[in-house]
């Protein structure tokens, strides 16, 4: 330890601190950055903190400069603060007097916003710029902030100087995102530099300030909007920014809320995960309503839901009748949860004088049982309304009547009921209120009283509380809570399930984490691309959180810049991955025991005993976003390099591990590769999602590559491979199905390859089947036949009768679509078919036997078709191919909706939902959801209060660029319409889809879409039109071979006629 530090120590009496430094690893460098919470955290009580403050301020022993502070990105807070009307004092004052109003000015600015956690950047003339949030966070920045700036206005404005009127201030504040740090330079002191708007922001901010004001931007506004009440100003065009700026006046600090329901100004969302801490809460209120008191310690880490969990119990107990807010800011005030709460209740304002103050601590008195007017100079004390005989008392004394004041008015509510009584956040308490609670958790026991108290983990509560107490620590939330609460504020199924996942995986279960992280990624507005969530971060750390994580980040001071190194490699690592990458003479062993000890690593990951993990996602996120760009791409690439020259501390890695390592390292070509390979390693296990992201990468990095032969070859596979995980994904009919083989197909005929232009043709001709476009889509599946006749390869031959087979049977050509499917079947290969799934994601054997058993059917050869679906479910049961399995399920959706089979169609169906829905199949869970709805109506008889919900079914349906198959669904959807009286409605409906099957000759239920039609007409009553359209239906029917199809018109015309 340093000799300098030991010195101060003991030269003020705090000999029993020099051990505790050390331990804690406190050097010369960092005595001036330690707040109080600081000193709280380590263990200081309230004498040792003042001493300690008393002896960095006084002490003249120069100690060793602040080292040099390495840039880094991070959130910060900026308030400046400007004289008013100086330019008028320099006239009137002489300059020896304005330098000393100035001077004293500045002196109690300074000190203000200082003793809110304010960090002096510079003063320039009258002018003063002052950080939040560096060098160290504190969860509440944007808070403190504005607070100081309501107390710098406050305090100047009430200043006694030789100015001829009192002084006055303009102030804005700002947040955003800033890089700071050291400024570049010779000077033999560290200069702290910022660079970004967020300063020249808040500079704007305080010239729209009237004198006395503090005026916000948008971003500080909404993250303190539950703390302060603002005055709206409307949306400004800033000097020197681009685009309006909604800017905002402070009032005051709002009163009466927790710091949770400060919070929760968007809204509460309702308790997720916690019906075991809630019953268990439950229990101790029952208890406490039958005289039985108890007191519930909850412990946990922040966002974990401890304040929301008390929320959970007001529905049983009504609102707390006491609710003690503890304060960051306010661990130095004794008692400062009891005085906020009795000025709430005794409706105490801040501009109340003590006169005001002592008559409402009077009436509330005389309200209150138990206390009586002798309580009045104790009560009144703490309200700011101190009576002379009081005062006249010793301090002990003085206390000791105070604590008993306040526990009797406690005692007096229980008299008219129970009472729950919250202590919110104890680890921001003062020694004087936890001295307070021990007193009264002595004198529970016999009254009907709940004291619930809520605390972080490194707070312990003393011994007399927890034993009077039982201790709730409260975990993670599980997987299916998390989903439960990501669709709690989203709304079900507004986030892909993929989506939602991987917000878990980066949340590990904390609701605030999940809540905040998920408004962000609504309030962007992802689409579908929000499945490239497999494998990469979607949305930034929402700005709601990025204090509180920086400000765990700080508290671990040298060995910062070692979780920075383990967040470039990965959630999980090891010291000699460190150490292949460190700086020469790091401490490791320190570092990682300050991580270790802070809580925001622990050992042992899945990897194995020797790994560190960081505790939460987001930190790890939090610690990479806060190095420079530039010192991020020497760690990527000295991660890359390690890993392709097989550094053993890294042993065998995944390909997108190094393709990640690589692409931000700078190093392309070889990204590109490894981002390729790793996209073939998922297609392979059918992870086509994370394949989706992998090829995706390599094809964005391949763009600004040079032109030429190369960069085509490389595209070419690419692109074929996007467009077989694509068709999984998104559909056949969409239009990155269509964008890949498309260009696919360019690129191959560039190059003349055969085998890639069939591949590219092939999926040309899926696009257009799926799209219902079948015109183009019998000519393309021909050209595809003639090419595999051509070469007469298996696979070419399997997906050529798979393609004509199809197209033949939904454009109503039953007969030809069967001839070719037992052509298909007759040279039709297993191992063939595994090789097309490989390059398709599909197999070509599911597609005959469906489209063969299904032609059958409806010519009425009803064994061929038994035998046909057999052969179809048994051959899906040898099948390890989940995209093969979700297209047979749909498939087999399909045909039940053409047998009318409602409850094979509402099993299959189900199956199909759980399976896409979890693997982020978007076209087959959307497929699954109209067939749902369809079969569920029918099945239950809620024909009529289904059609909304089927309309919209059958919008997000198509919506995926597939439209064939929803033209089945049509028929039963109108009859739908037709039982909710909304025949007009079904009319329409039903005419253009007709209309729709003619163009594209889409006419596999071209028959059942005119009987449809005929229903509308007669529910309408044009009997004559119904007639002449289920005549229609028979004639179309009878051409198809439709025996199924002639039989279903021939009853409803004999319906029609009876």
């Amino acid at each position: 330890m340093s000799r300098t530090l030991q010195d101060l120590l003991s030269a003020h009496g705090l000999n029993d601190l020099v051990e505790l430094f050390a331990v804690e690893k406190i050097d010369p460098s960092m005595v001036h950055d330690l707040t109080d919470d600081d000193l709280k955290e380590i263990g200081l009580k309230l004498g040792q903190r003042k001493r300690f403050r008393a002896a960095i301020n006084t002490e003249t022993v120069p100690f060793p400069a602040r080292p040099r502070m390495p840039a880094e990105r991070r959130q910060l807070t900026v308030a400046f603060i400007d004289l008013v009307d100086s330019t008028t004092l320099a006239t009137t004052l002489d300059p020896e007097d304005l330098r000393e109003v100035i001077t004293s000015y500045l002196d109690i600015a300074v000190a203000t916003m200082k003793a809110h956690g304010g960090f002096l950047a510079y003063t320039q003339g009258d002018g003063l710029m002052v950080y939040f949030g560096y060098p160290v966070a504190q969860e509440d920045d944007p808070s403190r902030a504005i607070r100081a700036a309501l107390a710098t206005a406050a305090v100047v404005q009430g200043m006694e100087t030789l100015a001829p009127n009192p002084l006055k201030v303009r102030i804005g504040v700002a947040t955003g995102r800033v890089v700071v740090g050291d400024m570049p330079g010779d000077s033999a002191t560290p200069r702290d530099f910022v660079v970004g708007e967020t300063p020249n922001l808040a500079t704007r901010m305080q010239s729209l300030a009237n004198p006395g004001e503090v005026v916000v931007a948008e971003a500080t506004q909404h993250l303190t909007s539950g703390t302060f009440d603002f005055d709206a100003r409307g949306s400004v065009l800033v000097k020197g920014f681009g685009e309006l700026r909604t800017v905002f006046a402070v009032i005051r600090e709002t009163t009466g809320k927790s710091r949770f329901d400060a919070h929760a100004v968007d809204g509460v969302q309702s308790i997720v995960g916690r019906e075991a801490e809630l019953k268990t809460l439950a229990g101790y209120w029952d208890a406490a309503c039958a005289g039985n008191g108890n007191i519930c310690l909850i412990e946990g880490p922040p966002g974990i839901g401890k304040s929301r969990l008390v929320r959970g119990i007001y529905s049983l107990a009504g609102r707390a009748a006491v609710e003690w807010q503890c304060a960051p800011h306010l661990t130095n005030r004794a008692l400062h949860p009891m005085v906020a709460e009795l000025e709430r209740d005794a409706g105490i304002k801040r501009s109340d004088t003590a006169d005001i103050r002592q008559a409402k601590a009077a009436a509330l008195i005389a309200d209150t049982q138990g206390l009586s007017e002798a309580d009045l100079p104790y009560l009144a004390s703490l309200v700011s309304a101190p009576m002379e005989n009081g005062a006249q008392l010793e301090a002990q004394v003085r206390a000791r009547l105070t604590f008993e004041a306040l526990k009797r008015r406690v005692e007096g509510m229980t008299t008219l009921g129970p009472v729950l009584v919250v202590l919110e956040d104890a680890h921001w308490a003062d020694p004087t209120t936890l001295e307070f609670l021990d007193l009264l958790s002595e004198h529970i026991a016999d009254l009907p009283l709940l004291l619930l108290v809520t605390f972080r983990p490194r707070f312990t509560p003393s011994d007399t509380l927890k034993s009077s107490g039982e201790t709730l620590i409260l975990e993670p939330l599980d997987p299916d809570a998390g989903i439960a609460l990501v669709n709690n504020i989203g709304g079900e199924g507004t986030l892909p399930v993929v989506l939602a996942r991987r917000i878990i995986e980066k949340t590990d279960g904390v609701p605030l984490f999940i809540e905040e992280l998920t408004k962000s990624i609504l309030d962007a507005a992802l689409d579908d691309d929000a499945v490239m969530a497999e494998s990469h971060d979607v949305v930034d750390i929402p700005t709601t959180l990025q204090a509180l994580l920086m400000s765990r980040l700080d508290r671990t001071g040298v060995a910062k810049e070692v979780a920075q190194l383990g967040a470039v490699i990965g959630r999980e690592f090891t010291v000699q991955m460190i150490n292949a990458i460190a700086p020469v003479g790091s401490d490791l062993d320190v570092s990682f025991q300050l991580l270790e000890g802070s809580e925001l690593l622990h050992r042992g990951g899945l990897l194995g005993p020797e790994y560190f993990v960081f505790n939460h996602a987001l930190v790890q996120d939090t610690a990479y976003e806060s190095m420079l760009r530039s010192r991020r791409q020497e760690v990527h690439l000295a991660l890359a390099l390690a890993m392709l020259n097989g550094e053993p501390a890294f042993g065998v890695q995944e390909p997108e591990t190094i393709a990640r390592h690589c692409e931000f390292g700078g190093l392309i070509e070889e990204a590109i590769e490894y981002w390729t390979l790793a996209g073939h390693e998922a297609m392979d296990r059918v992870a086509n999602l994370a394949a989706l992201a992998h090829f995706t990468s390599a094809l964005h990095l391949l763009e600004n590559q040079p032109e030429g032969s190369k960069r085509e070859d490389s595209e070419l596979g690419i692109q074929m491979a996007l467009m077989a995980v694509s068709m999984s994904i998104y559909g056949w009919g969409s239009s990155k199905v269509a964008d890949a083989a498309f260009r696919s197909r360019d690129i191959a005929r560039s190059l003349n390859n055969g085998e890639a232009l069939y591949g590219a043709t092939w999926g040309i001709w899926t696009m257009h089947f799926l799209r219902g476009e079948l015109v183009h889509g019998i000519n393309v599946a021909q050209e595809v036949s003639n090419m595999a006749d051509a070469v007469g390869a298996p696979l070419l031959l399997t997906t050529a009768d798979h393609a004509v087979c199809y197209t033949q049977y939904y454009r109503g050509e039953l007969r030809e679509a069967f001839d070719r499917y037992v052509l298909g079947m007759s040279r039709f290969d297993p191992a063939v078919d595994v090789e097309i799934m490989k390059n398709f994601q599909i197999t070509s054997g599911l597609a005959l036997m469906d489209s063969g058993a299904a032609s059958a059917w409806l010519m009425g050869r009803e064994a061929e078709a038994v035998e046909g679906m057999q052969q179809m479910l048994s051959y899906m049961d040898q099948l390890d191919h989940s995209p093969s399995y979700a297209y047979g399920l749909g498939a087999l959706g399909h045909f039940s909706m053409v047998q009318r089979n409602w409850a094979r169609m509402a099993e299959v169906a189900e199956q199909n939902k759980a399976l896409s829905s979890d693997l982020g199949y978007l076209m087959w869970e959307r497929v699954a959801d109209l067939q749902l709805v369809i079969s569920r109506a029918y099945l239950d008889n809620k024909l009529a209060e289904s059609v909304d919900q089927a309309r919209t079914a059958q919008d997000q349906f198509t919506a995926s660029g597939t439209r064939l198959t929803e033209l089945l669904s049509i028929p039963p959807v109108v009859e739908m319409m037709i039982a909710a009286d909304r025949a007009e409605d079904g009319l329409k409906l039903v005419e253009d889809r007709i209309a729709r099957a003619l163009k594209h000759h889409e006419r596999l239920n071209l028959a059942d879409l005119y009987r449809a039609r005929g229903l509308a007409f007669q529910a309408l009553g044009d009997l004559k039109r119904a007639q002449g359209d289920l005549e229609i239906a028979r004639k179309i029917a009878q051409a198809q071979g439709a025996v199924k199809l002639v039989e279903r018109a021939e009853l409803q015309l004999k319906e029609l006629v009876a």
